[in-house]
């Protein structure tokens, strides 16, 4: 018998048989890093599948927690033997997409679809859909995925821009290869490959992460066809490279594109000086940033201030990443997950945003770039800019930098910092408070926050770097209302004090207008079904026509924009999240919710079920309700209970639990 649970159970039941006694669901969730909500939803289905299964449920017992019993255990156990799961995972059509275009890419012989319905177990019909999500993924990026009579599916197109498709989506669906799920970790090719390429690690004296180490013995696995490659001026520096003619050693076979490929990979970071262009040069790549900041105003529906700095901070960084974007490579700074949960809505904003300039630069953008593009868009929108401003950073080398090198590359790469000054460790003691954080190439005897790195600052540097941020980041935050008030509390009489302390603190600390206070409950509607997305756009705006929160225009506005754009702003889930730019036709800023139980196509990728309208006077609780819109709305378990809900005051009620959470 097949069991049918996904990723997320498998992660609870692994933390729980660990435990041999009870622990709570907040210690639970701690170690999952989830929400407490999620993992109680977790343990409905774990249960559910437990008594499929005949045995009993976990067992449960207040103020100390839950636990699995042996049995249960033991079934688990069981289920999980020699690497594989042997339940009936289910995948998403994005896992399943993600999938079908990884083993099709290099394939001497793509699968059938009957072959296909077998390994995704899906229906024959359902495999007909995402190949034609397939087609329309890949014909983003200039590939052509064709059904020729007879012949079956083909794959053509420019080389290089294939091999950065395929290295993107062996990324996006590595969480499931790292669990077992999908098992090509387990493939005597993919071990053989690791294992040549640990020999190459231990030659070149490096350690990479085992992840990149998969994904590059991954991509070889799956590499069944060559395909010419255009390097540009890329290919004669990395045959001079070191690391080619180790690669070459270990792989006489390969063909020299593959060869250069890998070695590209391995390489990664220590590739970009070759890369990278001066920036009196980067006209190229302000129209680039310009676009993505057109992309990312256009979502948000508000226009940035200053956003001819953030457009040259972005072209700058541009520079240095695109070769990143055009070769798909995979090492990362190693903290992108703390910089999509802290702020997580400005990461999914800024990802919608990359995904659409993807398109416009042929390549697409993997989770770790999205995270550097969101710390620039972050460090320009910080709410108390004015007051925080750029940190001052103090850079340590061993010895004076006349070209001030490591100081470009510091600029180039944190937008959020400002270096005052390059010194040598005998200089340091002379600069005290000049500076809040220290980069130092040379170990320090330094109390304060202070990272120590390469004078290279490769990934790893970046995320030493990163970490120390964030960590002042989070300090700064909850002192700054109180050292205001330290600096200023003589001028104040006694009596005042602790008014203005509050007052302060409640300027810096309280949370802005959210989605709660502007959703009311008239505004919640629930319906079976609805004709075509235009009226399903006005269904959804209706109540806030009829309270005067907007003019006609308003919806109008919406329509046109996506004729003109698509949909920019579906946020996956079956979510689409409707608004525009305020043209003078918003009086007072309102939310509106409505799901379709049947839900209604926009455009032939997108099935809606549910609409939510923001309509606002202010830009900047207009970016706030949307960023706690997209926090709710991104989480599928939250989605799932909306739309569970058949009554208008159910979904209120739904809705308010959840934005009192955020």
């Amino acid at each position: 018998m097949f069991f049918s649970l996904d990723r997320r159970c498998g992660h609870v039941l692994d933390a729980l048989a660990k435990y041999d006694d009870y622990v709570t669901i907040d210690s639970l969730s701690a170690q999952l890093g989830q929400t407490r909500r999620n993992t109680q939803y977790d343990l409905c289905k774990i249960n559910d599948t437990f008594k499929l299964a005949g045995i009993s449920t976990i067992s449960s017992r207040r103020n100390r927690g839950i636990k699995l019993l042996d049995e249960q255990k033991t079934w688990w156990e069981n289920l999980s033997l020699e690497g594989g799961r042997k339940f009936n995972y289910i995948f998403t059509q994005d896992e399943r997409v993600a999938l079908i275009i990884c083993e099709s890419l290099l394939s001497n012989e793509i699968n059938t679809i009957e072959e296909m319905s077998e390994e995704l177990k899906v229906s024959r019909n359902t495999v007909f859909l995402d190949m034609k999500i397939v087609k329309e993924k890949l014909n983003d990026y200039g590939i052509r995925f064709e059904y020729v009579s007879k012949s079956g599916y083909t794959v053509s197109g420019d080389g290089l821009k294939i091999r950065s498709v395929l290295m993107y989506f062996i990324s996006a669906i590595y969480p499931l290869i790292s669990d077992g799920i999908i098992n090509f970790l387990s493939d005597p090719q993919v071990r053989e490959h690791q294992s040549r390429l640990h020999k190459i690690e231990q030659e070149l004296d490096v350690n990479y992460p085992a992840e990149t180490i998969d994904k590059i013995a991954i991509m070889l696995m799956l590499t069944k066809r060559e395909i010419p490659l255009n390097w540009e001026r890329q290919e004669a520096n990395i045959r001079e490279n070191p690391v080619y003619r180790i690669v070459s050693r270990y792989y006489p076979s390969l063909s020299e594109n593959d060869r250069i490929y890998v070695s590209i990979q391995l390489l990664g970071a220590r590739l970009r000086d070759e890369a990278n262009t001066p920036d009196g040069s980067i006209g190229n790549f302000k129209n680039m940033a310009g676009k993505l900041v057109a992309y990312f105003q256009r979502l948000v529906g508000i226009e940035i201030e200053n956003k001819e700095l953030l457009i040259f901070n972005l072209a700058r960084h541009l520079n240095r990443s695109i070769y990143r974007y055009q070769y798909g490579l995979i090492d990362s700074c190693g903290v992108e997950e703390e910089i999509q949960a802290n702020p997580k809505e400005l990461f999914e904003l800024v990802k919608l945003a990359a995904k659409e300039f993807s398109r416009d630069i042929g390549y697409p953008i993997n989770d770790s770039e999205v995270a550097f593009l969101t710390i620039h868009f972050g460090a320009h929108m910080r709410k108390n800019n004015v007051a925080i401003g750029k940190i001052k950073v103090l850079l340590v080398v061993k010895e004076a930098d006349p070209n001030g090198e490591l100081e470009k590359k510091v600029d180039d790469e944190f937008p959020m910092f400002h270096v005052v000054r390059t010194v040598t460790p005998a200089e340091l003691s002379a600069f005290q408070g000049e500076y809040q954080i220290v980069i130092s190439t040379q170990l320090l005897k330094y109390d304060g926050f202070y990272a120590y790195i390469s004078d290279r600052l490769e990934a790893e540097d970046k995320k030493k770097v990163l970490e120390v941020y964030l960590r002042y980041r989070m300090l700064k935050n909850e002192n700054i209302g109180e050292n205001l008030f330290e600096n200023i509390k003589k001028y104040i009489p006694k009596e005042n004090q602790g008014k203005v302390r509050m007052e302060i603190n409640r300027y810096f600390l309280a949370p802005v207008p959210n989605l709660l206070q502007l959703l009311e409950k008239g505004n919640v509607q629930c319906i079976d079904k609805i004709s075509n997305w235009r009226d399903a756009l006005a269904q959804a705006a209706l109540p806030l026509l009829e309270n005067g929160n907007i003019e006609t225009s308003y919806v109008d506005c919406m329509i046109t924009d996506n004729e003109m754009y698509g949909c920019s702003t579906y946020l996956g889930n079956g979510v689409y999240l409707a608004h525009t730019q305020s043209r003078g036709n918003v009086k007072r800023s309102g939310v509106a919710v409505l799901t379709i139980k049947k839900g209604v196509n926009f455009g032939v990728n997108y099935k809606v079920r549910i609409l939510l309208v923001v309509a606002s006077t202010d830009k900047n609780e207009h970016f706030t309700v949307l960023k706690e819109a997209v926090k709710i709305c991104t989480d599928e378990n939250k989605v799932e209970k909306m739309l569970r809900c058949t009554k208008e005051e159910d979904l209120y009620r739904t809705i308010a639990e959840f934005s009192m959470e955020s």
